[in-house]
């Protein structure tokens, strides 16, 4: 792969990663309370105001501490890591302190739904720029005259 192709790869990379946590912001955006200043209207009873506002924050947390990191080698890419606080799996689990996992709340699954959508782009990117020089390994090592 010329220098021009492995940079171009990396910034197509690092675009599915940015467009893939994108989703997961709306997804968890999407999980959130409907109308939350309409419910916060309704609530009466300070516990039951401080235990919304309380996960009105947390969801707003999550959102703004969900992270796409890459590692390279040799100038090139080869993983990506979404990086997110453990709430997130709470939420996706329906689990929490009031709601244990023998008796969890509805869950929310905001990240397998999410990568289940985006990975076969990343496939794909793989493919358009590994194909060839996978093909030209292989064909090299069958010419060669043994």
């Amino acid at each position: 792969m010329t220098d021009s192709d492995q940079n171009q790869y990396n910034n197509d990379i690092r675009k599915w990663g940015n467009t893939t946590r994108k989703l997961m912001r709306a997804r968890i955006s999407a999980l959130g309370i409907k109308g939350k200043t309409e419910l916060l209207r309704k609530v009466r009873s300070p516990e039951a105001m401080a235990s919304l506002q309380k996960r009105i924050s947390a969801e707003g947390d999550l959102t703004k501490m969900l992270s796409a990191n890459y590692r390279s080698q040799d100038g090139e890419i080869f993983r990506i890591g979404l990086k997110f606080p453990r709430q997130g799996v709470w939420v996706a689990k329906g689990v929490g302190r009031k709601h244990p996992v023998s008796s969890p709340r509805q869950a929310k699954d905001w990240f397998n739904a999410a990568l289940d959508q985006r990975v076969p782009d990343l496939a794909d990117l793989v493919i358009k720029y590994k194909a060839d020089k996978t093909l030209n390994t292989v064909m090299a090592e069958r010419l060669k005259i043994k």
